[in-house]
């Protein structure tokens, strides 16, 4: 697939995740018969807009973004963004040939605090890219999950980071025995397919989960920082006392749920 329109603004995607977010939206015109509604949750600069904007069968854009200057994140950063602007991503966006700006809703705020009733039409395709930490990212699946129409997708990106928001929405969906199927793609973007949308019985989302071996791989080599602190001759001796034994004792079993 052609990654021309990715060009002109910088994102924090891969040409994997590039990939499958062009097939995300190949797909969802196909289901849609040429006539979509997107919403997306963390927009910045408008990166993962750019595709969007430059497509008429995308007939709305609704971009939710609270633009704080400093997100945190699950691996324990404090990421900072400067400019972070509506006015400056409309402006970026506006400057791509073609480009309809338009047909974007802006809302600065995030999904906790915004009314689900301020959505219409209901969105087919939902894309969660706010803050990484597990508390948004369920925070926000949720929303989407209120607001999104029955049979539309709602689709997170960073999977191998918010991983645990994930694994709980899917638990939650399974226990309301809503009709669902999910699937990742390369490089780090999860699918949640809700009520009759299956795009992955059809191309180009069918080839691209012939290469879903990527994600996981990607996943791993994402963790091989913690990895190698871990083997540390240091932290290896610490690892043997009783107290980081007891810590990593205590994080098993938040994991069982215990």
């Amino acid at each position: 697939m052609d990654l021309a329109p990715f060009d002109y603004i910088p994102s924090q995607t891969t040409t994997n995740d590039k990939r499958a977010l062009l097939a995300l939206q190949e797909a969802n015109r196909q289901r849609t018969g040429g006539n979509f509604v997107y919403l997306e949750i963390g927009s910045h600069l408008g990166g993962s807009l750019q595709a969007l904007v430059l497509d008429p069968t995308c007939s709305k854009i609704i971009s939710i973004d609270p633009r704080p200057q400093k997100f945190s994140d699950e691996r324990g950063l404090d990421l900072t963004y400067d400019s972070n602007s509506t006015a400056r991503m409309l402006e970026l966006l506006g400057k791509i040939p073609g480009a309809d700006i338009a047909k974007i809703e802006t809302f600065e705020s995030d999904s906790g605090r915004l009314n689900p009733q301020e959505i219409s039409p209901p969105p087919d395709y939902c894309f969660i890219d706010g803050e990484h930490t597990d508390a948004a990212a369920l925070c926000d699946a949720r929303f989407c999950l209120r607001v999104a129409s029955p049979d539309g997708c709602i689709v997170f990106h960073d999977a191998n980071v918010v991983y645990r928001a994930i694994d709980l929405f899917l638990i939650e969906l399974a226990s309301t025995r809503r009709v669902f199927r999910s699937y990742v793609l390369a490089d780090a973007v999860f699918v949640v397919e809700l009520g009759t949308c299956h795009m992955a019985e059809s191309e180009p989302i069918k080839s691209l989960l012939g290469e879903n071996y990527r994600a996981y791989l990607f996943a791993l080599k994402s963790n091989e920082w913690y990895r190698a602190v871990l083997n540390k001759p240091l932290f290896r001796k610490l690892r043997r006392t009783r107290f980081v034994r007891r810590l990593f004792l205590v994080s098993d079993l938040k994991e069982q749920g215990v």
